[in-house]
């Protein structure tokens, strides 16, 4: 079993054969985006940390392209697309993880978020 599978299965709790090989990455991403943005108004910050830990796992497995692309378009996207996500993102993300995604996403990456000019 592919390796983000075993640990989102390990981390999540998610039962095994829960997201498929052909459509479950992007369908894992967009599930942890609902769980983040949940967290983050329920402001339960184990289950955010859990998330974003996670996140931040995947984003790091280079040569894995069809990973990180799930997790661009799945997590970051709609995280950027999303004003409070946006906030909560820039303030628990390294730096360099967010001006990454947000310059490779963004349509104007030149133009970065409000949040990102008190850095």
């Amino acid at each position: 079993m592919a390796k983000w599978r075993t640990s989102a299965y390990e981390t999540f709790g998610f039962p095994p054969g829960a997201y498929s090989h052909s459509t479950g990455m992007a369908e894992l991403f967009r599930d942890l985006f609902v769980i983040a943005k949940r967290a983050t108004c329920e402001k339960d910050e184990q289950e955010l940390l859990r998330v974003l830990s996670y996140v931040q796992w995947a984003a790091a497995q280079h040569g894995a392209d069809e990973l990180a692309s799930a997790v661009d378009l799945a997590f970051f996207l709609p995280g950027f697309r999303d004003p409070e996500m946006r906030m909560m993102l820039d303030s628990r993300l390294p730096s360099a993880l967010f001006a990454e995604k947000w310059q490779a996403l963004m349509e104007d990456p030149a133009e970065p978020p409000d949040a990102m000019d008190s850095r």
